[in-house]
């Protein structure tokens, strides 16, 4: 590759996410399309979950579907989130990526194309299973078009080189074209189809692993009075047009990311938020703005002054995500004499950025998951596990907020323990349901009320759970079929969980399960040969039983009877 800042970039990806095995066309794929998901995404994306395979693929790489804001994998994921959602909005993403040093205009129309084709209800085209997999989610998705909050689907294509995007009207025109074809479809709104060249590509992987810097002029502010662990906290009025600075990224799109610690998504066109949009809209009305709005609530890592202006690292807004929303959208809208209320608080201590966002939060309609990190077991858990990888030389670290590790250097994010992933991998562990795993992991919170996550709950089964799936994680990335034995881990992780408790469901504050964890267990896990001969022995029975259900392959990971059958297959001679 000839980009020595892209090859160094994907260097790093490729140590970070443990990718060092693949070939150099499939790691770019993964990078091209990590960068454009997350960055505007703010939830963990696993892009390997959501990359086409090779052949059959109709020139699409990357596929991701969002509903309200989620990225969903599979169609039993999709199913079950817009089953429990009485409105959905719907983003489809599909990446192209080249390491080419150039944008080829047959390579977009082919890639048009093979969008074009993909949303089409019946295709003549030869595609591959990945395909087939997400067209049946698409299918879903327009089966619950009743649902859709006012308008259909939105669709982004990306089409991503090594290169240099230089103007060229034949690529402009291609591209337009590719627009015109899939607005003929009659099913998308808001097509959008760029190319991304390198320099774009570097800025999206910094947004990405960097901190965020916003300058912005405010012109009149007071400091509130001082408070233990609050470096600064300030009260002001800002003007729209700066208050954009805040939540654009570099090239004026809305970032997602300022966003990650808002308890609720973008919720479109609701109607409250079309009120705000006309009171925007209205020439009599918007020098009202800043009377009529209950304003802005954020948390800073740091502020610092300059002659007119603040310098603020890491934003986040806490409470009025909506508003922030409506205020982009109507962005052409915005005059000098628009403001809008705003307090911004200095500070990194997490107990005082979870009250903010309670307190700021109250009087919204919120889901229960969306304040399950903010509760005393999770702040112990994240705590337990930097004690523990000091003592037994670890790598699990506990992503109690989103991103909140992106600015440590020192932490890989194949090393990081999402909530979600935390749920699945104790459910299939000590529950012995990992054909749970595909749900909605609110819906899975609300199923295990009082069984998972309690205060009275040892610490140790937790951190033995997400060692063994990071451990996994770790040598799926290794293997050439990783994205096909994926499906087998959680089922791999409770035939580990199984062997080594000798088939008993242990209370998980039992003081002899705790000194099993530290005596035995981790090391056994630390023994890579020993790991992995249970984790290819679990996966194999797994295939086994799969194999004589005679279920269809997507829904062998999600079936009860798969489950019972395995358990019962697991005998007391491979008990350790």
């Amino acid at each position: 590759m000839r980009d020595a800042i892209i090859s160094s970039y994907l260097d790093g990806f490729s140590a970070d996410f443990g990718y060092n095995s693949k070939e150099l066309s499939i790691l770019f794929e993964l990078f091209a399309g990590y960068c454009v998901v997350c960055h505007g995404y703010t939830d963990k994306f696993d892009v390997e979950k959501a990359r086409i395979g090779d052949g059959g693929d109709t020139g699409i790489d990357v596929i991701a579907v969002l509903v309200n804001g989620k990225v969903c994998y599979d169609i039993a994921e999709l199913e079950e989130f817009i089953l429990n959602n009485n409105r959905i909005d719907v983003e489809f993403i599909f990446v192209q990526a080249k390491t080419s040093p150039s944008f080829d205009c047959s390579q977009m129309l082919n890639f048009g194309h093979g969008v074009r084709e993909f949303f089409k209800e019946v295709s003549e085209m030869n595609y591959n299973e990945d395909i087939a997999c997400f067209r049946n989610m698409k299918d879903f998705v327009y089966k619950n078009a009743i649902k859709f909050n006012r308008f259909n689907p939105s669709c982004s294509l990306y089409y991503v080189t090594t290169g240099k995007l230089e103007t060229d009207s034949n690529l402009e025109a291609t591209r337009k074209s590719v627009c015109r074809d899939l607005k003929d479809l009659n099913c998308l709104s808001n097509i959008n189809v760029e190319y991304i060249d390198a320099n774009q590509l570097y800025k999206m992987y910094q947004g990405i692993t960097r901190g965020s810097i916003k300058e912005i002029e405010m012109d009149y502010y007071i400091t509130l009075p001082e408070v233990d662990d609050v470096e600064e906290a300030i009260l002001g009025r800002l003007n729209c047009k700066e208050f954009l600075k805040l939540i654009c990224d570099e090239a004026g799109a809305i970032d997602k990311n300022t966003f990650s610690d808002n308890i609720r998504d973008y919720m479109g066109h609701s109607n409250v938020n079309e009120e705000i949009s006309t009171t925007i809209q209205d020439d009599t009305k918007k020098k009202y703005f800043i009377l009529l709005n209950n304003g802005i609530t954020a948390v800073a890592r740091k502020i610092k002054r300059t002659k007119n202006n603040l310098i603020i690292e890491n934003i986040q807004i806490v409470n009025g995500c909506q508003t922030s929303n409506v205020i982009y959208e109507n962005r052409d809208s915005i005059t000098q004499d628009m403001h809008i209320p705003i307090k911004i608080i200095s500070t990194t201590n997490q107990e005082i950025i979870n009250s903010i966002i309670r307190s700021t939060n109250r009087q919204n309609q919120v889901m229960p998951e969306a304040f399950e990190s903010l509760k005393e077991f999770h702040r112990k858990f994240e705590e337990y596990c930097k004690a523990k990888n000091r003592e037994v030389n670890g790598n699990v670290y506990y992503e109690r907020r989103s991103r909140q590790y992106v600015s440590d250097e020192n932490i890989k994010p194949i090393d990081i323990m999402t909530l979600p992933n935390l749920l699945s991998v104790s459910i299939s562990m000590f529950f012995e349901e990992p054909h749970s795993t595909h749900r909605y992991y609110g819906e899975l919170l609300k199923a295990n009320t009082g069984r998972i996550f309690v205060d009275g709950h040892a610490l140790e089964p937790y951190y033995f759970a997400a060692y063994c799936l990071n451990r996994l994680t770790r040598e799926l990335r290794k293997d050439a079929e990783s994205k096909k034995h994926s499906i087998a881990k959680y089922y791999a992780l409770m035939y580990v969980w199984r062997v080594l408790t000798h088939g008993e469901k242990p209370r998980l504050n039992s003081n002899q399960l705790i000194k099993s964890i530290n005596n035995s267990f981790l090391k056994i896990v630390d023994d890579r040969s020993k790991f992995l001969e249970l984790c290819v022995k679990g996966t194999s029975l797994f295939y086994r039983v799969a194999k004589e259900s005679h279920v269809e392959y997507q829904n062998i990971a999600r079936t009860r009877t798969i489950t019972e059958q395995f358990i019962s297959r697991i005998a007391p001679n491979d008990y350790i």
